[in-house]
């Protein structure tokens, strides 16, 4: 079982990537770091917002790409910020944007964290640590 979970408990976690590589690494790294999380992937922003406003188990974390199609992940992190029913959810964005700008923006915007996307698997369990502490933080509102 991964760290900081309580048996029994299976927490959601949405990641919105347009590069389905990514989607799959980072996939695999929260499945190894984390056998009590569901997982769901979509490929671009607009299905990102329309799996938060429809589904009725809201995730523990939404992790965004910042470049996707259709609605980038700064337009699904301002859509949040919006919607009462939505804006208790922690976003990070990793992204291959290193650009301070854009850090800043997503920030300003909502996001509780920005980080740059490794190259390999191994880059990616450290992030993935600190997300799964996030989550594990982020108790859904009833």
């Amino acid at each position: 079982m991964g760290p900081g979970f309580n048996r029994g408990e299976r927490k959601v976690i949405l990641i919105a990537d347009d590069d389905e590589d990514d989607r799959m690494l980072i996939s695999d790294v929260f499945r190894d770091f984390a056998g009590q999380v569901e997982l769901v992937l979509v490929d671009n922003g607009r299905k990102a917002l329309e799996f938060l406003v429809s589904s009725s188990s809201k995730p523990c974390l939404a992790v965004l790409d910042l470049n996707m199609p259709l609605l980038s992940g700064l337009e699904v992190i301002k859509n949040v910020g919006n919607n009462e029913d939505l804006r208790h959810i922690p976003i990070v964005v990793l992204s291959t944007s290193n650009s301070p700008h854009h850090m800043q923006e997503c920030l300003e915007q909502g996001a509780i964290a920005y980080r740059v996307k490794p190259l390999t698997y191994e880059g990616y369990t450290g992030i993935v640590r600190e997300m799964l502490q996030l989550c594990n933080l982020a108790e859904p509102i009833r």
